[in-house]
């Protein structure tokens, strides 16, 4: 029940970011710019864009930046009928962060089991980068794989990220291709994860 839950709402999280479209054919970028249709032979033929039940946001729609609001963009959308009630900086390319976790988790529930017992090696315990989060973990702590995910996505462990990457992929850098190349068939093409845990 648990993996099917944190399943549902890594996909959920996606879907709000439009990743996909419902006839699974992506579009590119640039293409989007193009119009919506084409004329061969004297007919018209529309394009099915993969956002188009999403709310679109136009740069008068830009509220600009709100003093009680600490992030760096902002969205809010009336999800019934796509109006846009406060958005900045929504079109500014920002680095994923902890978003990036969501990814490590989706990864490690299609490619692992929650029961799976994790040992932690000195990287995930040794991470030394400004900003870290940890959770304390010491080499060759052992633990659940569902525990793990947990100290990923509750307390939004560095650590946790770094192990269950390792567990799961054998490596961290193999982990990352994996995660790359999920985040393409999910159609999140311009995405480049570099890490499990987005620091």
């Amino acid at each position: 029940m648990t993996k099917k839950l944190i399943i549902l709402l890594t996909f959920a999280c996606f879907s709000l970011v439009g990743c996909q479209n419902t006839s699974g054919e992506l579009l590119a970028y640039e293409e989007m710019k193009a119009s919506a249709g084409s004329v061969f032979d004297n007919q018209f033929t529309e394009a099915d864009f993969f956002a188009e039940n999403l709310a679109i946001i136009t740069e008068e729609d830009n509220h600009g930046e709100d003093p009680i609001l600490t992030s760096k963009a902002n969205l809010l959308v009336n999800i019934t009928d796509n109006e846009v009630i406060y958005a900045d900086h929504v079109y500014d390319r920002l680095y994923p962060a902890s978003l990036t976790k969501l990814m490590t988790a989706l990864i490690a529930l299609q490619n692992g089991e929650l029961t799976d017992t994790v040992t932690i090696s000195y990287n995930a315990s040794h991470i030394a980068e400004s900003g870290a989060k940890l959770c304390g973990f010491h080499e060759g702590d052992t633990i659940s794989l569902e525990s793990l995910l947990y100290a990923l996505l509750i307390y939004s462990g560095n650590d946790a990220g770094t192990a269950i990457a390792e567990h799961v992929g054998k490596s961290e850098e193999n982990f990352v291709k994996m995660m790359n190349e999920e985040a393409k068939k999910l159609g999140a093409v311009h995405s480049n994860f570099v890490n499990a845990h987005g620091l």
